[in-house]
């Protein structure tokens, strides 16, 4: 594993741009910012930053789906491995051996190659499990949580065309089972996240994702959900409402590598562009020392070859005002969903 990751997304532009195409027919995929999540879904925050998408299953069970065509392939003989963070709605209606995926890696056509879905039985009740196609009957299945992020980790030997591939699922931290094995696949050729091959019998389901990476090892649960240490490969919303940034360093030398931080608490969207509070760049500075305060957030831009920066917070200080982020935390950016 080293950066830059063969994939990362994380919704924080408050878009789907990062991927190549949006398949929804019945509008039930949407980026919601966290302080109409705070309004209309009380008690769910995004994972981290200012944005995720939510899928409204009640609206039909046409697929709601993001595609990406190119930063997942594998060849045959190939490993990748994915690690995404998803959260469920205690909110669902489903039937008896209902079903639906929320992450797979297809070959051309497409062809399921490795699926995670979210399976109902009156025997088992809800699950999440890993399979090699959304109607495999061998699957590798642990009791679905409601009402928490999840961390959902594949490993995945893609075959050689014989049956030789394998999947290790891992569900926050934990492997599920045993591996999977004498999987016989095609090469990876693109990558759907969202739900999608839904039964017509579900009926209601509320489902947030979360960022997500591919890489060429594993990359383990985040440490830390909300840390005063960031590193930063992404452009992202670090945190929200007051607090000081203590420093901030680009850690890489890639051509025209920048970073820029913003006071805002919705990123872009709501920022005039030259209203930066920091400026780095390679040829110039690439380090600034604070304390520096930011109001309503703080955002950040990255840009450039392969960009990563470090940005450390204010964690405590005996300058009077100087603080760290108030707002830090899920309970604390929903505190300022409803009153900032």
């Amino acid at each position: 594993m080293a950066h830059p990751y063969l994939s990362e997304k994380n919704f924080n532009a408050g878009t789907n741009a990062e991927w190549d195409s949006e398949t929804d027919t019945e509008s039930k995929l949407n980026v919601y910012d966290y302080k109409y999540l705070a309004r209309n879904y009380p008690g769910v925050m995004p994972y981290r930053g200012a944005y995720a998408p939510v899928i409204n299953l009640s609206l039909g069970a046409a697929d709601a789906m993001l595609a990406e065509t190119g930063d997942f392939d594998t060849a045959l003989s190939g490993t990748i491995h994915v690690k995404f963070y998803v959260y469920f709605v205690n909110d669902f209606t489903m039937a008896n051996a209902d079903r639906f995926t929320i992450f797979a890696l297809d070959s051309a056509g497409p062809v399921n190659e490795v699926v995670v879905d979210v399976r109902y039985t009156t025997a088992a009740g809800y699950q999440i499990l890993a399979a090699e196609t959304s109607a495999s009957a061998t699957v590798r299945a642990a009791t679905l949580e409601f009402g928490k992020w999840h961390c959902v980790e594949l490993a995945c030997a893609i075959s050689s065309g014989a049956a030789d591939g394998t999947v290790d699922f891992y569900l926050d931290g934990y492997q599920v089972s045993t591996q999977l094995g004498s999987l016989t696949q095609a090469a990876i050729s693109q990558a759907r996240y969202g739900a999608f091959n839904i039964d017509a019998t579900t009926t209601t389901g509320t489902v947030l994702l979360g960022p997500i990476w591919a890489d060429n090892a594993r990359m383990y649960p985040d440490a830390e959900r909300f840390s005063y240490n960031r590193l930063v490969s992404l452009t992202e919303q670090l945190f929200v409402g007051p607090g000081h940034v203590e420093t901030a360093a680009i850690l890489t030398t890639g051509a025209s590598n920048d970073l820029k931080l913003y006071d805002t608490d919705l990123g872009l969207s709501a920022i005039d562009e030259t209203g930066y509070k920091v400026n780095l760049n390679i040829a110039v500075n690439t380090s600034v020392e604070g304390p520096i305060l930011f109001n309503r957030g703080c955002y950040a831009v990255l840009a450039g070859t392969s960009p990563r920066a470090q940005v450390i917070y204010v964690e405590s200080s005996e300058i009077p005002g100087v603080r760290g982020p108030v707002h830090l935390g899920e309970d604390g950016v929903k505190r300022w969903a409803l009153t900032g």
